[in-house]
């Protein structure tokens, strides 16, 4: 039987790589909070998404896991909160489509960060699953959008997802 040594620097280069393998592997299982400064708010994503910010919209992505996580907030308008829930019902109502899209589930008058808020789960003619929930400020209206092919997201992911959106 042979000994076999190793030397200090590849010990070393053994243990790097092994370090690097590990923290990536682990940096890919956890959600980061992500700072939208021009729409004011924070939120939580599987991983840095692309994001777009133009003509005061700001639209953030990210595919994760076989899931879309989507946000879409429409900041410096002014909104009537008097008016929210027909504003909420518009949202919600151009986002479905009557005729082929099935509602499962619809939650209203409930609040976020104190705001008026609406969800809506819907299964689609296409066998799409979404969530979609609105939330709406004196400044802005934010549309966030959880979509699967392969059922509903765990309660877990999805409550991760969306409850995670804070005002700053």
């Amino acid at each position: 039987m042979k000994n076999i040594a190793i030397k200090p620097f590849s010990f070393i280069l053994i243990l790097s790589l092994v370090f690097c393998l590990t923290t990536s592997f682990t940096w890919q299982q956890t959600w980061g909070t992500f700072l939208f400064r021009s729409a004011s708010f924070k939120m939580k994503f599987p991983k840095l998404p692309d994001a777009t910010d133009k003509d005061n919209l700001l639209l953030a992505n990210v595919q994760a896991d076989g899931l879309t996580f989507q946000v879409a907030a429409h900041y410096k308008k002014n909104f009537d909160l008097k008016k929210a829930s027909s504003l909420l019902k518009e949202s919600i109502d151009g986002f479905i489509n009557s005729g082929s899209d099935k509602i499962i589930s619809q939650k209203d008058n409930f609040t976020v960060e104190n705001s008026p808020a609406t969800e809506v789960r819907i299964q689609t003619s296409d066998g799409m699953y979404i969530i979609f929930r609105t939330v709406i400020t004196k400044d802005c209206l934010f549309q966030f959008v959880l979509t699967s092919s392969s059922g509903f997201p765990a309660e877990s992911v999805s409550d991760g997802f969306l409850n995670s959106f804070e005002l700053l």
